[in-house]
């Protein structure tokens, strides 16, 4: 048996070392990422702050790209609901203009996963941010995954079309609604998804985006207040406003 040289036996023992290293950064949380770039805890730092972490960790690796929101979301912060579209929208900024429909579809669906009661404010926020002809894919996956796409809810035209303006983006707790909102229509989750796509957007024919919804969710023939899912008259019927909900100020 030939004996190693000292350069090789050097060469060798240097990788042997280096690779439990190059292990553990592949292996690092998402979380630790964004720690790492805020240098501090997630939960001690401002919404502008998060969105400056994301975009500098995904220009330097977007394959993480659909993990460091949804990290960000699970770290236990009371504003979860209210930062989810802005942290959104700042990744689908540092991606850039070629985005890939993959990475696109990831982000939306971790997204909404971690928080399925701000879906419709991240579809606004990302229908609004993307080309016209991506707003499919965030369609697809924002229905994909939250639980029960068939539930009825009371939806309001434009309530969740974009973002609203707030302060510096540094803000505490939800937002709040003083005056008595205007009725609304009711309608599963999965139909207000594809309304808010569609008003964000801009897109008029919205057949593609009901194509989209239907070739995830199938032809189920499901009740709901505009007919039956499935049948030809589906979106001619006409829609059902629901009564007006008093909001109490506290």
């Amino acid at each position: 048996m030939r004996a190693i040289s000292k350069t090789a036996y050097s060469l060798l023992l240097s990788t042997s070392l280096l690779l439990p290293q190059l292990a553990q950064a592949k292996s690092e949380a998402p979380a630790t990422i964004i720690e790492k770039e805020l240098g501090g805890q997630i939960l001690n730092a401002k919404p502008s702050e998060l969105e400056k972490a994301i975009a500098a960790c995904i220009q330097q690796d977007r394959k993480a790209s659909s993990k460091l929101a949804p990290a960000i979301l699970k770290s236990g912060r009371a504003d979860a609901n209210a930062i989810a579209p802005f942290l959104v929208v700042a990744s689908i900024h540092a991606l850039g203009k070629d985005i890939k429909e993959s990475e696109l579809n990831g982000l939306i669906y971790e997204t909404v996963r971690v928080t399925p009661d701000a879906v419709l404010e991240i579809v606004g926020a990302a229908a609004r941010t993307v080309a016209q002809n991506q707003v499919e894919v965030i369609v697809s996956a924002a229905i994909h995954a939250v639980p029960d796409p068939y539930k009825m809810i009371e939806y309001r035209k434009g309530a969740h079309s974009g973002l609203s303006p707030v302060a510096s983006r540094d803000f505490k707790g939800e937002r709040s609604y003083k005056d008595t909102p205007e009725p609304g229509v009711v309608e599963t989750l999965s139909e207000a998804i594809i309304d808010t796509a569609a008003e964000a957007s801009g897109i008029g024919d919205r057949s593609g985006l009901v194509a989209a919804a239907n070739d995830l969710m199938g032809d189920v023939h499901s009740p709901s207040p505009l007919g039956v899912a499935g049948d030809p008259n589906y979106g001619n019927e006409p829609r059902v406003e629901a009564p007006t909900i008093p909001v109490v100020s506290k």
